[in-house]
């Protein structure tokens, strides 16, 4: 049976206590340290972790408007789901197994049949179709920790639709979690850096770590030197074709605000036009799969 720490206001310094030390896992981390958050990557969560770079967040405007809009997002889809029943009110937990394994989650749901789940209030100014891997990650997660088998994501966008995705707990799909979350926690219990990856986060923490003296010697990189100027003339030849054929996707768009392909009878947005208060026209490629 998982433990109950305590029910303390989010962000307060008790919450925040059940959060740190011993390399406690929680469900927004471990996002990160599977590779599938887009803005943190598991690196600068190692970077933290270990007392390298602060561990701070500062809330940005988004992360306070999915604050204060919580609970009308909750209130208003049991207001059209009445069947369902919640808990608001879940304070932060442990898993009985290993204890540094924590939840905190928004709510716990009851089904209409009786079933208990996990209940995550997400907001977005863009809508998503599939439920990004990092919140899907933070519902395993939780379902891990609480012992329960499945949850539902209500998620609102713009202000103005509210969408809801529902995760099963797949014990095959959260073992291969928990191996990646295994080697994290030792590299940092063992303040061994790990693996490496491509990631602007990582980039960023490793210019934060690096030492503000410039000495003039060189330092012998070898093989590492040789992949590194390859990549760069690789990026270059990539982005300039990418500019080319953004350029023409502009040029094509006209005044749409979109831009699409069919492929096996299904339309796939592959990038939106868009124009700011100053008049500037910016073209965006989705990413993602390859269509």
């Amino acid at each position: 049976m998982p433990k109950l720490l305590g029910n303390f206001e989010s962000g307060s310094a008790e919450w925040l206590a059940l959060r740190e030390g011993d390399a406690v896992v929680t469900g927004t981390l471990v996002g990160q340290i599977c590779g599938v958050n887009p803005w943190e990557s598991a690196f600068t969560a190692w970077a933290k972790a270990t007392g390298r770079i602060p561990n701070e967040v500062k809330p940005s405007l988004a992360m306070r408007f999915g604050q204060v809009f919580e609970a009308g997002v909750r209130q208003v889809w049991l207001e059209q789901n009445p069947d369902y029943k919640v808990q608001d009110s879940v304070g932060t937990w442990a898993a009985d197994v290993h204890d540094w394994a924590r939840a905190n989650p928004d709510g716990l749901l009851t089904w209409p049949d009786g079933t208990k789940g996990i209940l995550e209030i997400k907001t977005s100014r863009f809508p998503f179709d599939e439920l990004p891997l990092h919140y899907k990650y933070q519902v395993l997660w939780y379902c891990y920790v609480m012992g329960l088998t499945k949850g539902k994501v209500v998620a609102l966008f713009a202000g103005s639709e509210l969408k809801e995705f529902d995760v099963e707990f797949d014990p095959y799909e959260f073992s291969a979690m928990m191996v990646a979350v295994m080697r994290w926690r030792e590299c940092v219990l063992k303040d061994s850096k790990p693996e490496w990856d491509g990631s602007d986060s990582t980039y960023q923490t490793v210019r934060d770590l690096s030492p503000r003296d410039v000495l003039d010697e060189p330092v012998e990189l070898g093989e590492l030197g040789i992949h590194l100027q390859n990549a760069q003339n690789d990026a270059d030849k990539a982005y300039a074709h990418l500019q080319m054929l953004k350029s023409m996707a502009l040029d094509n768009l006209g005044s749409a605000g979109r831009g699409v392909v069919n492929v096996g009878g299904e339309e796939y947005v592959v990038c939106t036009r868009s124009v700011n208060k100053n008049g500037v026209v910016s073209l965006t490629v989705k990413k993602g799969k390859n269509v």
